[in-house]
């Protein structure tokens, strides 16, 4: 077929002027060109928008960060009626939370640093790095959970 085709398309093209013939290639190259990156674009933007194997992203937010979110807008609907709920975040996991809990004007950014003040906070966040210093304060007075923050392709 692909044979045939050629042949057919030499046999039509072989009265036509090669700069014409150059410049029909040209265009209709850049034009399938123009339509996978309008395709690339398009699956990148709505399709695989929030999935870490889309390699136009290099690193992705994991699902785990809205999750939390979830969870303590939740805690803090319960417990206070509003967004005055006391949420703790270390600096491994500073973002995204310093921006999601911008609206909750009691959270406290306690560092790499954590001190027996967390004990009064209903929910602390904390990194991988520094759940060995935060487990020993809060013992079990506190339900873990873990969740990806960070997809890496």
């Amino acid at each position: 077929m692909v044979i045939a085709s050629s042949a057919g398309l030499i046999y039509l093209l072989r009265i036509w002027p090669t700069g014409q013939i150059v410049r029909v290639i040209g265009l209709t190259s850049f034009g399938l060109l123009a339509l996978l990156s309008a395709r690339t674009a398009y699956t990148a933007s709505f399709i695989n928008y929030n999935y870490a194997n889309e390699y136009l992203v290099y690193a992705h937010s994991g699902p785990g960060a809205k999750l939390i979110m979830k969870q303590v807008d939740d805690i803090s609907e319960r417990l206070t009626d509003g967004k005055e709920l006391v949420v703790a975040y270390d600096d491994k996991t500073t973002y995204p939370f310093w921006w999601y809990l911008r609206n909750y004007k009691n959270s406290k950014f306690y560092g790499a640093n954590p001190t027996r003040d967390l004990r009064d906070a209903p929910v602390v966040i904390v990194g991988g790095d520094n759940y060995g210093k935060v487990e020993p304060i809060v013992n079990q007075a506190f339900t873990p959970f873990e969740y990806v923050r960070m997809w890496w392709p």
